[in-house]
């Protein structure tokens, strides 16, 4: 009856519960535990073995977060050695000269993507700029004086396109005077010449 007993409500209980060990301890998380909610020593037992398997469910899950964090941290690492050496490319050409260049926009990082806009949309600004300030000192070195810068600019760019523009006006100012002054100075020549030769009669 002992025997009975022993194996009956220990033996038994205890392969059930080490046999869901076993399968815990190979990774079968989804093993049901046995005997639970038993008031003895046995449903002690599976409570822990419980504890056990919720506690690998949380490692388990905690192993693919970081798992998946770490790929998102290596593409967004990608992303960003992408970032760098295209933004480098663009500096280097633009110091070299080169307005031209710009960064790629997909990089399948939100945050890089929006930089990569604004960092064009400042270039675009840039670049169109100076060829608009260009454009009216060709224009100037060629004596047509009807150019003008007329594009929207803003901060350090809408001073130079003040200032190019008040360079333009001041110089077809200058030449309407001098324009002027020539006209005056021949109608003066000729009272003077028209004189000279009254006298002279």
């Amino acid at each position: 009856t002992a025997v009975f007993i022993a194996t009956r409500h220990v033996v038994r209980p205890l392969s059930r519960i080490t046999g869901t060990m076993q399968q815990l301890a190979t990774g079968n998380l989804a093993a049901e535990v046995p005997y639970l909610g038993n008031k003895d020593e046995i449903g002690q037992m599976a409570a822990a073995v419980e504890v056990f398997k919720q506690n690998g469910i949380r490692v388990a899950e905690m192993t693919e977060l970081e798992r998946e964090a770490n790929l998102k941290s290596g593409s967004r690492r990608a992303a960003m050695e992408r970032f760098q050496q295209a933004f480098n490319e663009v500096v280097t050409a633009t110091v070299e000269g080169d307005l031209s260049k710009r960064l790629a926009t997909s990089y399948d990082e939100p945050d890089l993507e929006a930089l990569a806009g604004k960092f064009n949309k400042l270039m675009d600004t840039v670049a169109g700029g100076l060829a608009d300030a260009g454009r009216i000192l060709s224009a100037l070195a060629a004596a047509n004086l009807t150019q003008r810068m007329e594009g929207r600019y803003s901060g350090a760019f809408a001073a130079l396109q003040r200032d190019t523009n008040a360079v333009a006006d001041k110089l077809t100012d200058i030449v309407a005077r001098l324009k002027k002054t020539s006209v005056d100075l021949k109608t003066a020549t000729g009272e003077i010449l028209a004189g000279a030769n009254d006298l002279s009669e």
